[in-house]
């Protein structure tokens, strides 16, 4: 069934009326084929497109939330331009009615009123984004070629609708006028969203984290560069390192970049004795292009504030928050490796700092992000690995925080994790926590297995992460025309399928890794090869394409990377 958020009922209603509104207009013109009908036709055609774009759950809409609402101030203009259209147009026929009809002459005042409530809304939203532009916020030549275009236009059109019916009542341009801008400039608006969504009405806000200022303190002892052919994983860290503060009462405050340093931290800090933290990793690449990508960082974004809504955490502005990753990278951009294969791992984290002994959510929250240059989390890189079977510990169980990327899921793996290194095991394959019978993850990422013609992830029960890379390995196998199955998956059927040669290939998905191969199993003291310890061609063709495109070297047709 298919989730709509309220904003986009709110949304589909102004368009929905705005389609009603075409259609009348095209009924009270004479049925004869004009130029002005071709243009209503297209207008009607451009807002049930509109509509239906709404309506539908597509992934790309919700990450720009702030297209909703200025797109629906836009059309909401429309309307009112039309209603305004029928009064001023007719100035006698009004005036007569005026005379007989007090509820039409008030609909007029009001039409009136709308106009100039909007027309001051719609302008304040274009100022606010020129005054981003200026202060350059953004870098992106399309956005501002557009948001100049488009605020032309919308001058255009506020000057057609006020000075032509003075000068001539009865001329019908101001049809044809109040027609075409006013869609280039709700259709231009939205595609300066789409290319890049600079604009955030801080008004409109319920955050009301965008118009914060980050205050930038620069380092004066800047650290000297690792050698990028030696990185490691996790082992460096960058010269800065963003902060923002939360308290009750007062919301999200204080965003800042300084100069990486330890916190000072209460020793009763809650999130010391009680675990309330949550974190995210996502990772910039350097392209062959020479840009900066992120791969999918909205999607991390949410992720963070549903694992921070399971551990009673405050949400971050989606928007504010990356503007917040954008400007850290940006700022040490210089820490970015370039050699093939590295990156520079971002790891947003809060942390509750209430000096408080007491189980109960915290009221005082940090939260920070801090970047680091790696190189690949495993030594092995794509070559296959040996993953220990564990039956005895779990890492989640249903109802539990196995879905939220919390530090104590993590902490309750080490113990498996020791003895899987033990037995010359890179990872773990957990098994859910009930029955011990069912796979759900690989250490820290999602497990994948070819059987026969389809390609099989265990179901996202509430004990799995929902991993990104996950998600989008899914989206390109469909894509590609493979048959992918989420369901419940037994270690007796993967093992058997192994023994009959029916499973062709396994492999692990995650941010860290990418893709990992899993070359053999080792369960029960039983060593179990998987495609004779070889990477298999769907291993290598996701990893290939996923990596291309958080590269740039293979065309981005899902819309996944954000260039900074």
């Amino acid at each position: 069934m298919l989730k709509i958020t309220r904003k986009q009922w709110v949304l589909a209603g102004l368009v929905g009326l705005l389609i009603v509104d075409q259609i009348s207009i095209l009924l009270l013109r004479s049925y004869e084929m004009s130029f002005g009908n071709l243009v209503d036709l297209l207008s009607i055609l451009l807002l049930i497109a509109v509509y239906l774009k709404l309506m539908l759950p597509f992934p790309a809409l919700s990450h720009r939330k702030w297209l909703g609402i200025l797109l629906g101030v836009s059309l909401v203009s429309r309307l009112s331009f039309s209603v305004s259209w029928r009064v001023e147009a007719f100035p006698l026929l009004a005036i007569d009615y005026a005379a007989n009809d007090l509820l039409f002459a008030q609909a007029g005042f009001l039409a009136a009123s709308l106009w100039a409530l909007i027309t001051l809304t719609v302008l304040s939203a274009y100022f606010w984004l020129l005054i981003n532009i200026l202060r350059k916020k953004t870098k992106h030549k399309i956005a501002i070629i557009m948001a100049f275009i488009s605020f032309v236009l919308f001058v255009l059109d506020i000057s057609a609708a006020a000075l032509t019916p003075l000068i001539d009542p009865n001329f019908q341009m101001p049809q044809l006028i109040w027609m075409i801008i006013p869609t280039a400039q709700a259709l231009i608006f939205a595609i300066v969203l789409l290319k890049h969504p600079v604009l955030r009405y801080p008004i409109l806000s319920k955050e009301n984290t965008y118009h914060m200022q980050i205050s930038l303190k620069k380092t004066t002892e800047p650290k000297s560069k690792p050698d990028t052919s030696n990185l490691g994983f996790g082992n460096y860290f960058t010269d800065h390192m963003f902060l923002m503060n939360y308290k009750d009462g007062k919301g999200w405050h204080n965003p800042r970049i300084v100069p990486y340093a330890p916190f000072q931290l209460d020793p009763a800090a809650m999130c010391l004795h009680y675990g309330q933290e949550v974190f995210e990793g996502m990772k910039a690449y350097y392209g062959t292009d020479k840009k900066v990508r992120l791969f999918r960082p909205l999607e991390n974004i949410r992720r963070l504030n549903a694992s921070s809504d399971r551990l009673c955490i405050p949400p971050l502005d989606e928007d504010f928050t990356l503007h917040a990753i954008e400007e850290l990278v940006q700022l040490d951009r210089d820490w970015i490796p370039t050699a093939d294969g590295t990156s520079l791992y971002i790891r947003p984290f809060i942390i509750a700092a209430d000096p408080f002994l007491g189980v109960r959510p915290a009221s005082e929250y940090i939260f920070a992000v801090i970047l680091s240059p790696v190189g690949a989390y495993y030594p092995e890189g794509l070559a296959p690995v040996k993953i220990f079977v564990e039956r005895d510990h779990v890492r989640a169980v249903r109802g539990g925080t196995g879905a939220a990327k919390a530090g104590g899921n993590y902490a309750a793996t080490l113990k498996a994790q020791q003895m899987a290194k033990a037995s010359g095991c890179a990872q773990v394959m957990w098994l859910d926590g009930i029955e011990r019978k069912y796979i759900e993850e690989v250490g820290t990422s999602n497990a994948f297995f070819v059987i026969g013609d389809e390609v099989i992830t265990p179901a996202l029960s509430g004990s799995i992460l929902p991993g990104i890379t996950r998600k989008s390995c899914i989206e390109l196998l469909r894509a590609n025309g493979h048959t992918v199955v989420e369901r419940a998956i037994t270690l007796d059927e993967v093992l058997a399928a192994a023994r009959s040669g029916n499973l062709k290939e396994a492999f692990a998905t995650g941010t860290a890794a990418v893709i990992s191969p899993m070359g053999t199993l080792l369960c029960d003291d039983e060593e179990i090869i998987i495609n004779r310890n070889e990477t298999g061609d769907i291993a290598q063709w996701l990893y290939n394409e996923l990596t291309g495109i958080q590269w740039g070297r293979v065309k981005d047709n899902f819309e996944w990377t954000k260039v900074i």
